[in-house]
């Protein structure tokens, strides 16, 4: 009988390891549910080029896009659920020409060019209050389903 006993106990572990193993990668954060947003932004009805487009979600990281000549912007993981957008564009602040992704090297000489700048050269381009989410007053409500997840954006002067 201590046979018995033996892979009783021997098969008993193995069920109990695998157990845990099937848990344990079950586990962890997955994150918030995301889906791809669109759409246009404009200023009494012109099209905004340039423009950061940031999606603020109660819960996850904000994302950012950036629109194109026609003022279309695209971001590709959107939180879903309600988010609160805000939408800027500033010139003159020395930014023009920066790469799209600048490295540490790029961001000192960026750095280094705005030092003697003032920092009143910067002006936005679109009304300043779209620019500050908490009182935008832009929301988007993000779904599962991209083609109800367009949004236009006309801003007032």
């Amino acid at each position: 009988e201590p046979a018995v006993n033996g892979s009783n106990t021997a098969w008993s572990s193995w069920v109990v390891a695998g157990v845990v193993a099937a848990v344990a990668v079950g586990c962890g954060p997955a994150g918030p549910s995301t889906s791809g947003v669109s759409g246009t932004v404009s200023v009494a009805g012109k099209p905004v080029e340039g423009a950061t487009v940031t999606f603020v979600p109660d819960k996850g990281a904000p994302v950012m896009g950036t629109t194109d000549g026609a003022g279309k912007f695209t971001i590709a993981k959107a939180v879903r659920g309600a988010n609160k957008v805000s939408i800027t564009k500033v010139s003159g602040g020395g930014a023009a020409g920066a790469p799209a992704n600048p490295t540490p090297a790029d961001m000192a000489k960026m750095a280094a060019a705005a030092a003697g700048k003032k920092q009143d050269q910067a002006k936005s381009e679109i009304p300043e209050k779209y620019g500050r989410v908490q009182n935008s007053g832009l929301t988007a409500e993000v779904t599962a389903d991209t083609k109800k997840n367009v949004f236009s954006f006309d801003l007032k002067e």
